[in-house]
């Protein structure tokens, strides 16, 4: 036996997969300072499965991973494989090379193979159990193992001596032995203790069966005395009723007469209740219409309120008016009385021209008369001549009043004029301004009912847009519920495919024979994986199977030969295979051994695998409960009686019970609650789209609302700012 290749990877400095072959004879490493030489003396030891990291040369076990360098990134996990040749099968093993491996991961886990195969490290510990090899045995010596064998000290000397003597091996079974006889005994300590609880448990239970035993006697009783009550009240009963049925025959002829005159009353009332409603309608007609005219005469009032303020104020403006017109109308008076005084003045300023013109024509006779006077008085002519001037510029005096007072009476004719002409304007500005006025009142009461009406249109979108919201977190909040349903479904999906695929539950022979089912082509797979049942008989039927639960179904005895054959060689245990070619030659009459149905009959399977259940539980019968069980069995006691709880009375009367085996891990109809949770997550998916339907259906109408709502919002905004404008023009005009 010798070492003969070492395979590192990740292992400290060697970041690279690197192999070391060793021959015959003496190998020897040699490298300078820092390439990795004591690294390869850690590997080994390190790989036979030392624990200590003082001695791995390290602080932790995890700095033993290639941590990564300038130009490479840190590695994920450390492996070392150590090949030992086995020519002279030291090691308890068959194979002639045995290849020892270890692997660490960052996150702390560890795992240990033997050719490929995992094991535990006692295992790698009790394979070079008195070799000479290990992590601690003298077959690795280093630097300080060398001081310590050459030191004094008498213990470790021991250490390297008795493994070498192979003592090593005995003294570790002896400890091993100490402490299971301490397990034990301390297991029988416990199992004393129980016993005593047991004990007074029993004694209890004893009386309580005794005093159930009375209970069932006495009920028994009861219910004969109830039955014989029910027969003597029954007897009452039937001969008080005779005469009730003939009362009610009677009744019943009343009844259809009754019956009869109301079908026609009710007709009747039918008629009355058609033209009821069409009295109602008619009602409701002229009530709307009514209704229409009150709200037409309360409008009527409101305008012919605004018209009243509004003809105040027109009065107002026009008692203004008249008093200014009062005041022209003065005025005119004033130039009508002015222009009569101007044309008396002027008549008499005519007729004093007349007079003075008719002197003048008296003073031209006499001056013709004395002509010949004047010339003798020259002097006296030359003052009447200069009276005669003044005379005629009072004249041409008068003359020029006369015309100015023509022109002033133009003028005051004109201002007349120009006063009715303003009058007028001022009247059709005042219709105008009170047409304008009724126009912008009316647009103001439009605008108002607009924006009412878009305030309710706003207040209704938003209440529907809160309901939407209201809606969506509700469905949010089932989804989530829905969501979190599923991963537990899906958690409890891959428990149950973990447990079917690793086989759980299992014995270990079965469970590696069915891992490894590609070699075996023959194999059906175990007893469980081709029988369903209903849940209900789930347990009854695995507990009458017992632990054929575990046998191995076959094609013929060549193929279970063959695995027994394997089993045998890589010492997988015991193994149980029932070969379908020999069973199904078999001539099994289902019927032959009870008329009750048995668990065969309960559970469904192919065809060819029949007559294996009714040899394994086609003498089982499925009871109510332990009692019946236990009855029935004194009656047939040729069969086994097993309650749906898993309790079971066999041919041989032995009854078995106890603890209740949980559901979870029952080992048959795990493939049927697997298809259950499937469906269930495929129900739950579907709910949780329609959900999501909803949802987005219920997001979609919210956000159509709040478009809706802001576009309201922007009418009542514009409905407002044309309210003020209008309130402005109204002010305006009233001003």
């Amino acid at each position: 036996m010798y070492l003969s290749q070492l395979e590192l990877l990740g292992f400290k400095s060697f970041a690279q997969k690197t192999k070391l072959k060793f021959n015959d004879g003496i190998a020897c490493v040699i490298g300078p300072n820092g390439s990795g030489k004591s690294n390869i003396v850690d590997s080994i030891r390190w790989v036979l499965g030392e624990q200590k990291v003082t001695s791995l040369r390290t602080d932790k076990m995890e700095s033993v991973i290639f941590n990564g360098s300038k130009n490479r990134k840190p590695l994920s996990l450390a492996e070392v494989s150590l090949t030992i040749h086995n020519n002279r099968n030291v090691l308890a093993s068959e194979y002639t090379d045995v290849v020892i491996s270890r692997r660490l991961y960052r996150d702390g886990e560890s795992q240990y193979f033997i050719n490929q195969s995992p094991c535990r490290l006692k295992d790698i510990n009790s394979l070079f159990m008195d070799t000479g090899m290990g992590s601690n045995s003298y077959s690795v010596i280093e630097l300080g193992m060398v001081e310590s064998i050459i030191s004094e000290n008498a213990s470790e000397r021991r250490h390297l001596f008795e493994e070498a003597a192979g003592v090593t091996k005995y003294k570790n079974h002896r400890k091993s032995a100490l402490r299971k006889l301490e397990s034990t005994q301390q297991d029988m300590s416990r199992i004393e203790d129980i016993i005593t609880e047991i004990t007074r448990n029993v004694n209890s239970l004893s009386r309580q069966v005794g005093k159930a035993r009375r209970y069932l006697k006495f009920q028994e009783e009861l219910k004969y005395a109830e039955l014989e009550l029910a027969r003597f009240r029954f007897a009452i009963y039937n001969d008080a009723v005779t005469p009730l049925r003939t009362a009610l025959e009677e009744i019943s002829l009343i009844k259809e007469d009754a019956t009869q005159q109301i079908t026609l009353e009710e007709a009747i009332l039918e008629e009355y209740k058609r033209e009821l409603i069409q009295s109602e309608h008619q009602i409701n007609h002229y009530g709307k219409i009514l209704h229409d005219l009150d709200e037409r005469l309360h409008q009527i009032k409101e305008e012919k309120a605004i018209a009243l303020t509004r003809t105040a104020s027109l009065g107002d403006s026009i008692r203004r008016n008249v008093d200014d017109i009062s005041g022209y109308n003065t005025k005119i008076k004033l130039f009508s009385e002015q222009q009569v005084t101007n044309r008396e003045s002027l008549s008499n300023a005519t007729e004093e021209f007349m007079q003075l013109n008719k002197e003048y024509l008296e003073k031209e006779k006499e001056s013709l008369a004395f002509q010949d006077m004047l010339k003798d008085k020259k002097s006296g002519l030359d003052t009447l001549n200069t009276d005669y001037k003044i005379q005629l510029n009072k004249v041409h005096t008068q003359k020029e009043a006369t015309q100015q007072k023509k022109y002033q009476h133009a003028w005051n004719q004109e201002q007349i004029q120009i006063f009715k002409s303003e009058k007028e304007a001022l009247l059709d500005s005042q219709r105008q301004l009170n047409e304008n006025l009724t126009k912008i009142l009316a647009h103001q009461e439009k605008l108002r009912l607009d924006q009412d009406d878009f305030s309710q249109k706003v207040s209704r979108l938003e209440a529907e847009r809160a309901t939407g919201k209201k809606n969506a977190d509700g469905l949010d909040e089932r989804i989530n519920k829905l969501i979190n349903q599923r991963e537990s479904l899906e958690s409890q999906l891959a428990f149950y495919e973990e447990i079917i695929t690793s086989y759980q539950g299992h014995s270990e022979s079965t469970r590696t024979l069915m891992k490894n089912r590609e070699q075996f082509p023959e194999i059906h797979g175990p007893i469980s994986d081709v029988v369903s049942i209903d849940e209900d008989f789930a347990l009854a039927l695995e507990v009458a199977l017992g632990d054929a639960i575990n046998y191995l179904i076959v094609d013929d005895v060549t193929g279970a030969q063959r695995i027994l054959r394997q089993v045998e060689e890589n010492k997988l245990g015991r193994v149980t295979i029932i070969p379908l070619e020999r069973v199904n030659k078999l001539k099994i009459n289902s019927g032959s051994l009870t008329d009750k149905k048995t668990l065969a009959d309960l559970m469904t399977c192919k065809p060819e695998y029949k007559n294996i259940f009714q040899l394994l539980v086609g003498d089982a019968v499925v009871v109510d409960s332990l009692d019946q069980a236990i009855a029935v069995s004194e009656k047939n006691p040729g069969l086994r009686y097993v309650t749906k709880s898993g309790e079971i009375v066999t041919n041989v009367q032995a009854i078995t019970g106890g603890q209740k085996k949980d559901i979870k891990s029952a080992l048959i109809g795990r493939k049927e609650q697997i298809e259950k949770i499937k469906k269930s997550i495929r129900r739950l998916e579907e709910d949780i789209d329609q959900c999501g339907d909803e949802k987005d259906t219920a997001l979609e109408l919210i956000t159509a609302l709040s478009k809706e709502i802001d576009q309201h919002l922007e009418k009542v905004t514009g409905l407002n700012e044309n309210q003020i404008k209008l309130g402005r023009d109204e002010t305006e005009i009233r001003v």
